[in-house]
């Protein structure tokens, strides 16, 4: 499916800030799972590095899949279809 580089950058954002707070979930339950230990709550402290460390990721990733459909779209003839 061929997106509009308008269009795409916040719905990347979207995308990536859902797919990572997702495996971050499932990282702490599948850990909890294998040390046997019962999920808590973080300090906030670690809350508040962990929400700024996904915050950078998401900004890293959204630029990165932006700037590869920018090169795609140089790249690819569309008129063609």
């Amino acid at each position: 499916m061929k997106y509009k580089l308008k269009d795409t950058k916040e719905q990347i954002k979207a995308d990536a800030k859902f797919l990572i707070d997702a495996r971050i979930e499932s990282t702490f339950e599948d850990l909890h799972i294998k040390y046997e230990t019962i999920a808590g709550d973080i300090y906030p402290w670690q809350y508040a590095e962990m929400n700024n460390l996904i915050d950078q990721l998401v900004e890293l990733i959204t630029d990165q899949v932006y700037q590869n459909i920018d090169l795609r779209d140089k790249l690819y003839d569309y008129s063609a279809e």
